[in-house]
């Protein structure tokens, strides 16, 4: 994923082979959010950093609030990839 300074972000998935452009925001609480087209939103809470990596709770739901999905996860933070 690469955020873009207007708001945007290139969301990639590798294992379908296709990406989409998200819209990103950072909460009143300092999370980023990240919202896509369909509706589903995912929080994600900076929980630790060490070197290039980031700990990140991410909390993630659907428009209608039907579906609700937490986890943990690392993520490497590296440069863009073309």
């Amino acid at each position: 994923m690469s955020l873009n300074s207007d708001g945007t972000a290139a969301y990639k998935k590798v294992e379908k082979g296709s990406s989409e452009t998200i819209n990103w925001t950072l909460t009143d609480q300092g999370n980023l959010r990240l919202e896509f087209d369909d509706g589903y939103a995912w929080d994600w809470t900076l929980m630790s950093e060490s070197e290039n990596y980031l700990a990140v709770k991410s909390m993630g739901w659907t428009a209608d609030g039907s579906e609700k999905d937490i986890l943990s996860m690392v993520v490497a933070v590296t440069a863009a990839m073309q």
